[in-house]
């Protein structure tokens, strides 16, 4: 156990060391414990997912993608979600469906690359087996757990294929990727934006403001070798601004490489333990206000699925109703260009070796190019 970056044992007086060393012994012998039992509920989860359509076995490449999610009542976010993860260059989705009543199943059976599953087991007590589950399909690849309202992207993607990014962080060994929340919002008041449907998220909900983003420390950071000193948890953002709702916890590590060996998502699925975390963070751009948001807070009120008995859509249905002509857009909000952009501020982090290999990537890409005219 680790306090700023030292042994606990470094910290405490002689006499009580042995029982914070004892402590820690038993604290890895629960989260063995606890890895034992997720693996015997991941070998019986035949019988509780129906699996409806696609490959059960993807057999990814060290350097391929799947992407996976829990999906319930996403009819509003799936176009953009699938869209968004082909361009990127994910080799595979895999969606397990959560009880949906709208289009999304429809939607989901109908896409390329897409394996669907279902299940009827409650959100609130089975997700953290249920993700396990999902993210154990990257077998030697890379799993990103995502939501279907979140699009991860990293820096100068479009300079650097998702192969390349992947091959990086195998080549230093590393196992997870920080991903940074980003609230993405439409420039109009929210209200007069419910009903309206959008076939692409991102050409409406274009502006972010991360004024009010901090910066905070969390366990993670002490629990893994970091690829930066500059990795950091976030708190504050549109929740804390707009809704009043403190304690947001805005970082986690989606993008892991399960066949590594670190032990992913052990308490809740934002975080890894023993894992190495890259020095070049991400962003997942969150779509949280559509225009079928006030419906999701009514539904979300009612089944109480979510953190704290979904205490954060208490926040969200008062401010509707105090605030009716709420609009995110300020003087600080800017327009999205891509995920470079917030690596000057310290909102992403990219190091030195990362930054240089996208100069190689675009030195390569200029080199085909020049082969390619003269040939």
């Amino acid at each position: 156990m680790r306090i700023a970056g030292k042994k606990l044992t470094q910290i405490v007086p002689e006499p009580a060391r042995p029982y914070v060393r004892a402590l820690g012994q038993e604290l890895e012998r629960v989260q063995e414990r606890l890895r034992r039992a997720r693996l015997a509920a991941q070998m019986s989860m035949s019988s509780v997912v129906e699996h409806v359509r696609g490959p059960r076995e993807l057999g990814l490449a060290p350097n391929e993608l799947v992407v996976v999610a829990m999906i319930r009542n996403e009819a509003t976010h799936l176009p953009t979600f699938l869209r968004h993860y082909a361009e990127l260059g994910a080799r595979h989705v895999v969606l397990l469906d959560n009880g949906s009543t709208d289009e999304t199943m429809d939607i989901a059976a109908s896409a390329d690359d897409v394996t669907l599953y279902k299940t009827a087991l409650p959100y609130k007590t089975h997700e953290l087996t249920l993700k396990h589950w999902l993210v154990s399909h990257a077998g030697v690849g890379w799993g990103l757990l995502a939501d279907a309202d979140e699009l991860f992207d990293y820096p100068w993607r479009t300079r650097l294929p998702l192969a390349r990014f992947l091959d990086y962080m195998n080549e230093h060994g590393y196992d997870a990727v920080c991903g940074q929340n980003l609230e993405m919002v439409p420039d109009a008041p929210l209200m007069s934006y419910q009903g309206v449907v959008t076939e692409d998220l991102r050409g409406t909900h274009r502006y972010y403001d991360t004024t009010d983003y901090r910066r905070i420390d969390e366990y993670w950071r002490h629990r893994n070798e970091l690829g930066s000193p500059d990795l950091w948890s976030h708190t504050g953002g549109v929740w804390e601004t707009f809704f009043g709702y403190t304690g947001s916890k805005l970082s986690k590590q989606p993008l892991v490489r399960p066949s590594s060996g670190l032990d992913y998502f052990p308490y809740d699925v934002h975080f890894v333990v023993r894992g190495r975390i890259a020095d070049v963070s991400g962003v997942f751009r969150h779509y949280k206000y559509t225009g079928r948001f006030a419906r999701h807070v009514a539904e979300e009120l009612e089944r109480k699925a979510y953190f704290n008995d979904a205490e954060i859509y208490d926040h969200y249905a008062r401010v509707l109703r105090e605030n009716p002509n709420l609009s995110f857009v300020r003087d600080t909000s800017r327009e999205w260009t891509g995920a470079e952009a917030l690596v000057p501020s310290g909102f992403l982090v990219a190091s030195e070796r990362y930054r240089a290999l996208v100069g190689e990537a675009d030195g390569a890409d200029a080199g085909a190019r020049m082969d390619a005219s003269t040939s």
